[in-house]
């Protein structure tokens, strides 16, 4: 009998070893996971944040409630957005939250002392669950500071995780289901409890833990480890103990403190359900202890053996990514120091994002993504099979390469992005994927990893900008970001200074030399940063939601300049009008274009798009297309050649003409690839009875080569420079005057 109860308890501590490695894996999980989730909304709110104050949230301008609706569309998990003054007012939030029953949360018990917190924090503060009335559900609300130039806080952008959501604060699903986990903060209120029912939550939430209860927990604490909980609050130690929950049900728990959020974490495993893993164990060892002992030995080790394949499991969890297999940012940030160690004269950093990935999820579904991706992470481990490939998260990809960037390396990487072009299959679709490569190295970049990572992904940018496939990063880089900088902050108010100005570059038919036509080009000049190109200013623009105004303030001045200059002798012209994909998706954009179609009188209206717009959503562009055409504006198929066009396009969509990009005429007289290129495409456009323009002429060899190809229309520096209305009228006057001398171009002569 002596023999029995020690092997018993012997089996009891092996259970109970083996409970708490669960536990300690089941830690690093939900912190993994409690860090993510925070990093992600203290992002979301400091960007959504800044954009609410760019478009005028504090004077609750309509833009900045449609940008709160479109956010929570997207985040569902979350209870709604608010912004509110440093008083504690909401002076905005999302249209599914009734503003006029929330209360001040400055002034209000469940609300003040968090935002009181955001007031003088420099990042997120998460406040203590409570229960809001105004959507009858629990809420962890979450704050951030928004702060001007002087580092003064001019608002404060809320929100709250929905305790209720499927989405889950930290899901349970990634646990086994015996495993409880709670989220308590430093003043001893839970945030967070994976077992507690609906009915609890009063009890759960809306109380502390008593001293008493705290008590135990640090003479428990004290009495396993003889360490202090300060100490081992400082160390960042785990202990692990028998503890009851909020229903006084015993568990097996492990504690730890995360000191970044201030959380104490709490995994358990009820007493109960380790006692049921003792039934077949304890049944085993009696009989087998009266029958056999050398079978027990075995069994022994059989079970041990799982005990390490379950924790090894739960380890890789917690490092790798499900879907992919790779490993993961947390198991990358804790290699990453051996790695540094191990490549003393310097490695590159890689960090790779798929192209257009995100249309293919919102087309085809996260299922046909998630194949995608399965495909592409093997494909990096056959092309990078020598190096520390990660999944960063979403479309992004890290590879640890540990040498310096060279010729070899980039040869590696292209011939990856060869590899990633090969169809991927799935089902009925067939997918080729593009990718853009960005590149830091050190030691010449930094050492640390959140820094190369940074300028790897600057680089990556920059490749995807320049469609180089690849790019390494250069300091030349960071100055250009801090010089976007300065254009964002200049742009906005340029327009009420009238700091704007519209040129315009005739554009000429080929075979009666005559002017048909002018194209409008916005020119933009500050006082302190001097002109800025368009390729500098229009992608922050259109970042920063400007292009409607932009787009509206072209069309009226051009249409005004241009039908009064037409008034006064040189007859119907046409005006092309640049316009981006934001502009075209924009419901009000038709209407605004037919406004100022009406006011231009005779003036022929067109619109110049980029193929871009079709990677959008080609149903949808369709659409506007067709209604342009029905208020007899024309549209131009501007840079053809350079993106996505197909045969199938032009043929199905109401184009007008095609606009040969200027990079294909720059060399057509010596490149013939570009020439023949060039050629293809005026044959093109004559079998779909599409006219042809080619703009960046430049001389009059290009000009006649183009007119001999049957090109229908020129436009570039070989006939006139972009000039302002007043000079315009002049050039057309004298162009007339002269205009028999270039109808030679097609013969030749």
């Amino acid at each position: 009998m002596a023999l029995a109860c020690a092997v018993l308890f012997l089996q009891w501590r092996n259970v109970e070893r083996g409970g708490i490695t669960e536990l300690k894996y089941a830690s690093r999980l939900v912190a993994t996971s409690l860090e993510v989730v925070m990093r992600k909304y203290e992002s979301l709110l400091q960007l959504t944040g800044q954009r609410l104050l760019e478009v005028g949230g504090l004077r609750g301008d309509q833009r900045a409630q449609a940008v709160l609706d479109r956010l929570l569309a997207r985040n569902p998990e979350l209870a709604g957005f608010g912004l509110a003054d440093p008083e504690g007012n909401l002076v905005l939030t999302s249209s599914n939250i009734d503003r006029s029953r929330l209360p001040n949360l400055r002034r209000t018990p469940e609300t003040g002392a968090s935002f009181s917190q955001a007031l003088a924090a420099e990042r997120m503060v998460v406040g203590r669950t409570y229960f809001m009335p105004a959507l009858g559900e629990w809420v962890i609300p979450m704050r951030y500071p928004l702060r001007n130039d002087a580092g003064e806080v001019v608002a404060v952008m809320t929100t709250g995780l929905t305790l209720g959501s499927s989405h889950g604060l930290w899901s349970q699903h990634t646990l086994p289901p015996h495993i409880r986990f709670t989220v308590v903060r430093d003043d001893f209120y839970r945030q967070y409890g994976s077992h507690v029912a609906p009915d609890d939550r009063h009890l759960f939430y809306g109380r502390p833990l008593s001293p008493e209860r705290v008590a135990f927990y640090e003479r428990e604490a004290e009495a396993r480890t003889g360490m202090t909980a300060d100490q081992l609050r400082r160390l960042g130690r785990g202990v692990a103990l028998y503890a009851p929950d909020y229903r006084n049900r015993w568990n097996l728990a492990y504690l730890v403190y995360e000191p970044r959020y201030h959380y104490y974490i709490a995994t358990g495993i009820p007493v109960v359900k380790l006692a049921g893993r003792m039934a077949v164990p304890a049944a085993w060892t009696l009989f087998l202890l009266l029958a056999l002992n050398a079978v027990l030995y075995f069994i022994f080790r059989a079970h041990g053996r799982l005990e390490q394949e379950a924790a090894r499991r739960l380890e890789h969890l917690a490092s790798h990514d499900q879907l992919t297999g790779l490993p993961n940012r947390r198991y990358l940030q804790e290699a990453f120091p051996a790695w540094r160690s191990a490549c003393p004269q310097g490695f590159s950093i890689l960090f790779i994002d798929l192209d257009n990935f995100k249309s293919i999820n919102d087309l085809h579904g996260h299922s046909v993504g998630d194949v995608i991706l399965g495909e592409v992470a093997t494909r990096l481990g056959r092309c990078f099979g020598e190096d520390l490939v990660a999944r960063q998260g979403g479309d992004e990809f890290i590879v640890l390469a540990g040498r310096r960037f060279d010729a070899a390396l980039d040869r590696q990487c292209r011939d990856f992005l060869v590899c990633l072009r090969a169809p991927i299959l799935c089902g009925e679709f067939s997918f080729s994927i593009r990718a853009s490569i960005g590149v830091a190295q050190s030691p010449a970049n930094g050492a640390d990893l959140e820094e190369l990572l940074r300028k790897a992904d600057m680089a990556m940018y920059e490749a995807k900008r320049l469609r180089a496939g690849v790019h390494v990063y250069t300091d030349q880089l960071e100055r250009r970001n801090e010089r976007i900088g300065h254009i964002e902050r200049a742009l906005e108010p340029a327009l009420e200074r009238g700091e704007f100005q519209v040129v315009y570059q005739p554009q000429v038919e080929a075979d009666s030399g005559r002017i048909i036509g002018v194209e409008a080009l916005l020119r933009w000049d500050n006082s302190g940063l001097g002109p800025v190109p368009p390729d500098e200013f229009v992608p922050v623009a259109e970042a920063m939601g400007m292009m409607r105004d932009l787009g509206r303030f072209v069309a009226g001045k051009a249409v005004a300049e241009v039908a009064a200059l037409a008034a006064t002798g040189p007859g119907p012209l046409r005006l092309a009008i640049n316009v981006s994909v934001s502009q075209i998706l924009d419901p009000g954009f038709i209407g605004d274009l037919a406004a100022f179609q009406a006011e231009g009188g005779d003036l022929r209206l067109t619109v110049e798009i980029t193929e871009s717009l079709f990677i959008e959503d080609v149903e949808h562009a369709r659409t506007v297309l067709e209604g342009l055409r029905a208020q007899g504006i024309g549209v131009s198929l501007d840079d053809f050649g350079t993106g996505y066009s197909s045969l199938s396009l032009l043929s199905k969509l109401p184009i007008d003409e095609i606009k040969i990009d200027k990079g294909f005429v720059r060399d057509i007289l010596s490149d013939e690839q570009d020439h023949q290129l060039v050629r293809s495409i005026i044959g093109l456009g004559r079998s779909l009875g599409i006219p042809v323009l080619a703009e960046g002429v430049e001389n009059a060899e290009q000009a006649r080569r183009l007119a001999v190809a049957g090109c229908h229309r020129f436009q570039g520096y070989f006939f006139a420079r972009p000039m302002t209305v007043a000079t315009l009228a002049e050039f057309i006057r004298q162009w007339q005057e002269r205009r028999p001398a270039t109808m030679a171009i097609r013969s030749g002569s």
